[in-house]
């Protein structure tokens, strides 16, 4: 398969070219992922505070959402406390553990409790340049941990699984010419490559985004959340061959239902419309009473009936057959 498609990309005046594979799979996204989140609790990963000298700190005497706006303005960042905030009330109960464990369990907190302040309020940066290679980056977490990684790829791969916003920028090398008469510029030749590059980041941010979005929301105990999505069992295309279709939507529900099953707060709806019938309709989690969709929201397809609303209210439905 050609790794550029759908690209097209002219030679260059040389008619010199660069291979690069800019494929990649979802699936070993989403393990490294996984093997990413597993180490991050591992290593940064903090039980409630529990030592008497770090309960005595002036920081910590603060209740959460006073140590939410001190982290505002020291890191010039929002006041508004960011959703994915992991600032908690901390333990009163003192335990036996030294004086130098009480400072490294605070430093700990402290780290933490930032970081999700600059995860949930800033905006990564992440430069997409020919050389850039994603697909390298998850190979190497998945064989050896994302320790593997060096500082720059390190933070680009923060950058775009853990924050809520995510600047993506092409970056596009150039050097003067070295021929006097040739008044262009000479650009990288990697650069034909940069729009499968970008295709990466794209999926690398989709996958963390969906593996993130259920943790976000079943950190917030005190709501009970009702995730929603359209299923579309119908058109032509999948007539011809609804065996294989039907297959194709089911995936993703149970994946996504099985994300969602450690966390009592959280349930999973699966909204049908079309003239097919899909095989998980009539079990628990699967309706055709649509949720309806407001014509400012940009959506795919848009001559559908839960369309017709110029505003929405959610305890709206539309009954679609």
């Amino acid at each position: 398969m050609n790794s550029l498609r759908p690209y097209f990309n002219l030679g260059s005046k040389s008619w010199e070219t660069v291979s690069l594979d800019t494929t990649i799979k979802r699936q070993a996204v989403m393990d490294a992922l996984k093997k990413t989140r597993t180490l991050k609790a591992r290593t940064t990963g903090v039980a409630k505070t529990s030592n008497r000298k770090a309960q005595e700190s002036f920081l910590l005497r603060f209740p959460p959402e006073i140590r939410n706006e001190i982290y505002a303005l020291a890191l010039d960042s929002a006041s508004e406390p960011a959703s994915t905030t992991l600032v908690t009330p901390s333990s009163g109960a003192p335990d036996s553990n030294s004086n130098g464990m009480g400072v490294l369990r605070l430093c700990k907190e402290i780290t933490v409790e930032a970081r999700s302040i600059l995860e949930g309020h800033c905006v990564s940066y992440i430069p997409i340049m020919g050389n850039t290679d994603f697909n390298s980056d998850i190979n190497l977490i998945l064989e050896h941990g994302n320790a593997a990684l060096n500082p720059v790829q390190s933070t680009i791969f923060a950058g775009l699984t853990s924050f809520m916003s995510a600047h993506l920028h092409l970056h596009i090398s150039h050097t003067p010419s070295e021929d006097p008469e040739d008044p262009e510029l000479h650009i990288d030749l990697r650069i034909r490559h940069i729009y499968g590059i970008l295709r990466q980041a794209i999926i690398v941010w989709g996958c963390a985004s969906e593996e993130n979005f259920t943790h976000l929301k079943a950190s917030d105990t005190a709501t009970e959340w009702e995730l929603r999505y359209y299923v579309f069992a119908g058109g032509k295309v999948k007539i011809d061959n609804w065996t294989y279709w039907d297959e194709r939507l089911r995936k993703p529900f149970e994946n996504i239902k099985g994300m969602c099953e450690g966390f009592p707060n959280i349930k999973l709806v699966a909204e049908v419309y079309g003239e097919l019938k899909w095989s998980l309709e009539g079990s628990e989690g699967v309706t055709r009473s649509i949720t309806p969709s407001s014509r400012l929201w940009p959506s795919w397809p848009e001559h559908v009936p839960w369309r017709l609303f110029p505003r929405v209210r959610s305890d709206q439905r539309v009954a679609c057959h």
